[in-house]
């Protein structure tokens, strides 16, 4: 019991009263302590509630107690067997009984300590639902400054390509009908994110990402975000996305082009 109850007899010692494993004269205090103390009583009532004794209820947890935790408890009931420690129930199951709550969180964090926890799911939909917000805020005007010359795109895509450890040039990224404008370096969740623009028919941006994305390849697939087309497929440990407001059809048609060379 606890540090302040009423009654002089300890929860460990009514466990061992109650599963008959305290010697003769413990057993003879414990019940002269019941017939003098209501309160007493009441406890004992309640630790002996239902058809099972402690012994048994708690016997899959001694069997499932690691080593060291054993080994601690052989020496406590050794030493209580010298005389050496306070009295306490000597059966050993009683012992684990009387630290159940102990040995649960021991075994407890046992377990988390040589179990792996699972790795993390690849989210394959976060990043792609960022890129589409993103590209809301380009307009036919955010190109009207860059140039896109062939020496800058040069430089741009080595930069780039190189951050993604992924080889990346001009002549893999041309595509009929669209104007390179330029590459840049994103970041998304701590990994580098490549993103070429591209100005296609009626000045309509289009954007082509990469990332890295450790899963299995994947054929081309559009969808809808935010309000935008998108085409997205996965190869060779990278994930790939076109966006922009071209229709889906002509879309498809860039991601079949660029899908080929990736």
């Amino acid at each position: 019991m606890k540090a302040g109850s009423d009654h002089p007899v300890p929860d460990e010692l009514l466990v061992g009263y109650i599963d008959s494993t305290l010697d003769a004269a413990e057993m003879d205090r414990v019940a002269r302590a019941l017939r003098e103390s209501t309160a007493l009583r009441e406890r004992h009532a309640f630790l002996a509630a239902g058809s099972r004794s402690f012994r048994d209820a708690f016997a899959p947890l001694l069997d499932t107690v690691p080593a060291s935790l054993n080994a601690r408890i052989d020496i406590m009931v050794s030493a209580k067997r010298r005389g050496s420690l306070p009295r306490w129930p000597v059966d050993r199951r009683a012992a684990i009984t009387a630290i159940a709550g102990a040995a649960g969180a021991v075994i407890f964090g046992y377990w988390l300590g040589n179990v792996s926890p699972p790795s993390p799911a690849i989210d394959l939909t976060n990043w792609r639902e960022a890129v589409a917000q993103y590209h809301r805020f380009y307009s036919p005007k955010t190109l009207a400054l860059i140039s896109g010359q062939a020496s800058t795109a040069d430089k741009e895509l080595a930069f780039v390509g190189g951050e993604l450890g992924l080889p990346l040039s001009p002549p893999s990224l041309a595509v009929p009908g669209l104007i390179y404008r330029r590459a840049q370096l994103l970041q998304f969740d701590d990994a580098p994110l490549a993103q070429i623009v591209y100005e296609g028919p009626d000045s309509v941006v289009v954007a082509y990402c990469i990332r890295r994305i450790p899963a299995a390849d994947a054929l081309p697939e559009p969808e809808r975000r935010a309000g935008l087309n998108v085409v997205h497929w996965l190869k060779d440990g990278f994930g790939y996305m076109l966006v922009s407001e071209l229709d889906q059809a002509g879309l498809l048609q860039i991601a079949s082009v660029l899908a080929a060379r990736a």
